[in-house]
């Protein structure tokens, strides 16, 4: 890495460790003397200034839990943190591409960590078997719960959703996620601690992710809805036996995680973007013409029939310049007019989705493709 920017800091190399500063003279020492406390997480300078950090990385003895290399550690004047930069990753964009071929690679299959109404769980493996290899890039601009993506694991993807909160959630899992284990680690299921975490903001971006994450277990049924006012308001409502955190699962997913893209955006924008050998699959919530309300995935923002016409001309215009095109949609003969030219699927599954055991039961939904190879 090169010189340090304008007030900020850099640890580098993992044996001879120097902390460069922009108006200060560079401080070299050794990880292995006393100047450096990995367990305690404190740095002490020889001018005596000490520094903390809260292994934003996942900063273990020297070496990033995504790599096993560590390769610097950044600290800006404006706060007493300091973040690794091990693996090359961003807030934003992930794995830089050198990070990416020095880091161990693996493409299994792993499961969401996330509940999510409409979750396609049970469709990822029949769809990632038509999808095949993906040798451009993996688009999903209705992240959800994220199951075809995790199943498929591309080496490389843009995820993208328009909700701020459930993105930065897999920010933090991805970048955080020893964290992330360890606040669900301490938090207890029951109607009062529910209720006291539904009602509290947390001022930092991992504490308000642990708290998402909370309240997707114990909800009703794993709904996600807020108020107006942007306030989750779902009911306590958890199966007994529901387990918080499975840190193998957590892991797992940060390690898909560490090669995507994730973004706050309209699904046009994303979709415009795809080019060939490229996917798109599309998930978004289910509305259709005749009930604008109907089949609304608990968010604050309605997706109209409007937003329908957009979605069916994007995937279209995508088709057409060579882009492998998926979309999940409702079953029903205005939707399939929408999609005129696109080839259909009837499938079925099972809805969870109802406050009452007769209002549940089989639902069909259409799986519409295009483009070249898409099936």
């Amino acid at each position: 890495m090169g010189g340090a920017a304008a007030g900020e800091r850099f640890l580098s190399d993992p044996t001879a460790i120097n902390i460069e500063t922009a108006g200060f003279q560079a401080v070299p020492f050794m990880r292995s003397g006393g100047g450096l406390d990995w367990a305690s997480g404190t740095a002490t300078l020889l001018d005596g200034q000490r520094l903390n950090w809260h292994n934003d990385r996942n900063l273990r003895g020297g070496a990033c839990l995504h790599c096993g290399r560590c390769h610097s550690i950044r600290r800006t004047t404006s706060s007493n943190d300091l973040q690794t930069e091990c693996c090359g990753l961003s807030e934003e964009t992930g794995m830089s591409e050198q990070a990416k071929k020095k880091a161990p690679t693996t493409h299994e299959p792993c499961l969401p960590f996330l509940k999510w109404p409409g979750g396609k769980r049970w469709l990822a493996p029949t769809l990632a078997g038509m999808i095949g290899e993906v040798t451009g890039t993996y688009y999903e601009p209705f992240l959800g719960g994220g199951a075809v993506f995790f199943h498929l694991r591309p080496a490389r993807a843009v995820l993208s959703d328009a909700n701020p909160e459930l993105v930065s959630v897999y920010r933090q899992v991805r970048d955080r996620v020893s964290q992330v284990i360890e606040g669900l680690g301490d938090m207890k299921i029951s109607r009062q601690a529910f209720y006291q975490s539904r009602s509290e903001r947390p001022n930092t971006p991992v504490g308000r992710a642990i708290r998402f994450l909370y309240l997707n277990k114990t909800a009703f049924n794993g709904m996600y809805r807020v108020n107006h006012e942007g306030e989750f308001n779902v009911p306590f409502g958890c199966k007994p036996g529901t387990v918080l955190c499975d840190p193998r699962l957590f892991r797992a997913a940060a390690i898909a995680l560490r090669t995507a893209v994730l973004r706050v955006s309209d699904f046009e924008d994303r979709i415009a973007h795809a080019g060939k050998a490229d996917v798109v699959y599309c998930d978004p919530p289910f509305t259709v013409k005749h009930d604008n309300n109907g089949f609304i995935r608990y968010n604050e923002s309605l997706f109209s029939w409007a937003d329908q016409e957009r979605l069916a001309q994007a995937c279209a215009v995508a088709a057409a310049r060579g882009v492998r095109v998926f979309v999940s949609n409702a079953h029903h003969d205005a939707v399939r007019e929408l999609y005129r030219g696109f080839r259909s699927r009837l499938l079925k599954r099972h809805s969870l989705i109802s406050g009452q055991m007769n209002g549940r039961g089989t639902v069909s939904e259409y799986l519409l493709t295009a483009g070249p190879g898409a099936g």
